[in-house]
């Protein structure tokens, strides 16, 4: 086996080397790797930049080692959980599911993020620093939250009886708001049907526009 200098802010202390199988050694060390940490933070990838067709592309070591390119699903797994230690033995190429499996889980004892309650519980590396809540918050916090309820009250203009999400609704349609409205108002009285308050917003912008060439005149 073979050890990569890495580059970068993140290559130090275990995440400063790379290991590889010695005949690959000369071949990796064509390009200059340097140490990248994935979006959780709980792991460190040797990485670098390509450019292709003017856009940027990062390209992983472990990837690279099995062949993958950037059209390949799959995910490349290290088998021992070593970001870093990319010798093939140490790496397969899997599904997302089976990738997934194969994390190192930890035992956590934390505090409740509401009531301050100590308790432990089984974690990924990826959820070690993570605010957590006991069971029993949890348990109150789901009985809490409201559940999807269908009303069905009567439109208080038409009378007829409709669906609604919220409870306290009085009208079955913004046509029955509207007659309701303006019969408030009381000037111009209940509108006759749902297309009347649209037919008078036309006639009124017909007048507006007949004003506007008569004043042209």
């Amino acid at each position: 086996m073979a050890l990569i200098k890495l580059s970068g802010r993140h290559a130090v202390g275990r995440h400063e080397f790379a290991l590889v199988d010695d005949d690959m050694f000369e071949f990796l060390s064509q390009w200059k790797w340097k140490a990248k940490p994935n979006g959780s933070g709980n792991h460190v990838y040797a990485v670098r930049n390509v450019v292709e067709n003017g856009k940027n592309r990062t390209v992983r070591m472990h990837r690279l080692m099995l062949g993958m390119d950037a059209s390949d699903a799959r995910d490349a797994d290290h088998i021992n959980r070593d970001a870093l230690d990319n010798r093939r033995a140490n790496l397969r190429a899997v599904d997302r599911r089976t990738n997934a499996l194969n994390t190192l889980m930890m035992e956590r004892e934390t505090t409740c993020q509401h009531c301050s309650v100590s308790f432990t519980r089984r974690v990924t590396l990826s959820h070690a620093k993570t605010a957590m809540s006991c069971d029993d918050c949890i348990r109150d916090h789901a009985a809490g939250m409201p559940h999807r309820v269908v009303h069905f009250p009567v439109c208080v203009e038409c009378g007829e009886c409709f669906t609604a999400r919220q409870a306290g609704a009085l009208f079955c349609t913004e046509a029955c708001r509207c007659r309701a409205r303006y019969r408030r108002r009381g000037s111009l009285g209940a509108l006759p049907h749902p297309g009347a308050l649209r037919a008078r917003d036309l006639s009124l912008g017909m007048k507006n526009s007949n004003l506007g060439n008569t004043s042209g005149l």
